[in-house]
């Protein structure tokens, strides 16, 4: 089960490098999608399997709409991908800088002889992840949607703002 804990969080770092050196908003939400995924399965891996389901139809559901309208705003006839030559070495700059965080904490973690965080003993037999959907459904719950949806709705508006400059992007009608 740490194999694949480990896994999924070498997925996160790998999604979020690729997200942060996207050449095109295509790549990006291949990035963001390998970190939300391996972001919700972390999240199940520790038990919180409704929650991570939430999440993931969160991420996949809320987030990939803003991703879809900013790449119809700033669409490029040929867009650069990962093997350019500057693009793969802002990539590898930014995997080596990963790679030397891991060694410099696997370091720090040796040398200081720290009991690992997590405990193994007992089982736990109550899926408390469940527990709060009740909440969802009363006056506080609502209140709560609510507020994530204009959040969301906040969002998309900002990108695509941000992507429109001052050309309008895809949204020009003029020529």
């Amino acid at each position: 089960m740490s194999y694949a804990i480990l896994l999924f969080l070498f997925l996160v770092l790998l999604g979020g490098v690729g997200l942060a050196s996207n050449p095109a908003p295509h790549f990006g939400i291949v990035g963001l999608v390998i970190s939300a995924g391996a972001g919700c399965g972390v999240v199940i891996s520790f038990g919180g399997s409704f929650v991570g389901l939430i999440l993931l139809l969160i991420y996949l559901g809320g987030m990939l709409v803003v991703f879809a309208y900013s790449v119809a705003a700033a669409a490029d006839s040929y867009p650069e991908s990962w093997l350019d030559p500057t693009i793969f070495m802002v990539f590898m700059m930014y995997v080596c800088g990963l790679v030397l965080m891991l060694v410099w904490i696997a370091v720090s973690e040796i040398l200081w002889c720290r009991v690992p965080a997590m405990p193994v003993a007992g089982l736990v037999l109550s899926c408390s992840d469940v527990s709060g959907i009740v909440k969802m459904f009363t006056v506080e719950g609502g209140g709560l949607l609510l507020v994530c949806g204009f959040s969301l709705f906040l969002a998309l508006i900002v990108v695509l703002e941000l992507v429109r400059g001052s050309m309008r992007g895809g949204l020009c009608t003029t020529p």
